[in-house]
């Protein structure tokens, strides 16, 4: 009969019950991947198909969107997102729930994606959305450009250090106003952009923001009430 020491059948025991937990490890990773997020997730997906089946006049959106299902996790980490790829994307997902449930779609306006969302449209009657949030980010960003912001956002960006725009003077009163002006500006833009930020809006609340930000800026530019630049 072969015999252990102390230590040694400590650390045989300690092996087996090694072995023995990493194997009940495996085995719960296991029925988790293989099994239950499978059922799962199809259970999800059925109940997802089953919400949108009774809807009418959806729109298809990619690169963000609100109030929005989730139906494919598409790993596209190694291709080229060309136009092309997404519309074979887009394609699987019309076909899959119903060409006839849909009646636009809408993305950012970068080349690829503005590409494929024209050509969907040339093959199905949908309506070309634009993503009203990106315009209104663009604006504001363009805004911050102009030479007459350009030296508040690209000084006093940073406020450390500039401890005497806080303190009673000239210098504090000057900067309040080129502020003042700033905000005047972006201000129906800013305003705009987080109403399209809800979750429930449709192209029509994206048409009458974008005419209250034109009748805010006219009555702005008329009024003129910090002397901006090129308004008279």
């Amino acid at each position: 009969m072969k015999k252990y020491d102390g230590n040694g059948m400590l650390a045989a025991v300690a092996v087996k019950e090694g072995r023995k937990k990493q194997k009940e490890t495996t085995t719960v990773i296991n029925n988790l991947t293989e099994k239950l997020i499978v059922n799962e997730a199809a259970k999800i997906t059925a109940a997802i198909n089953k919400i949108l089946l009774g809807c009418q006049n959806l729109t298809i959106t990619f690169d963000g969107g609100k109030h929005t299902f989730c139906m494919e996790l598409d790993d596209a980490s190694q291709l080229s997102h060309t136009a092309k790829y997404i519309l074979e994307v887009l394609e699987h997902m019309v076909t899959k729930i119903g060409p006839w449930i849909f009646c636009a779609v809408t993305s950012d306006n970068t080349g690829n994606t503005h590409k494929a969302q024209r050509l969907l449209c040339e093959k199905y009657p949908y309506h070309y959305i634009q993503d009203g949030c990106h315009l209104l980010n663009l604006a504001i960003k363009d805004i911050c450009l102009l030479p007459e912001f350009g030296e508040l956002c690209r000084e006093y960006i940073d406020i450390m250090g500039y401890n005497a725009l806080f303190q009673p003077g000239g210098q504090k009163i000057l900067f309040e106003l080129a502020l003042s002006k700033l905000l005047q500006v972006t201000g129906p833009w800013a305003k705009g952009l987080q109403v399209l930020e809800a979750a429930d809006v449709t192209a029509d609340h994206i048409y009458y923001i974008f005419l209250g930000i034109m009748s805010q800026l006219e009555e702005d530019f008329c009024k003129n009430e910090f002397s901006l630049v090129g308004t008279q």
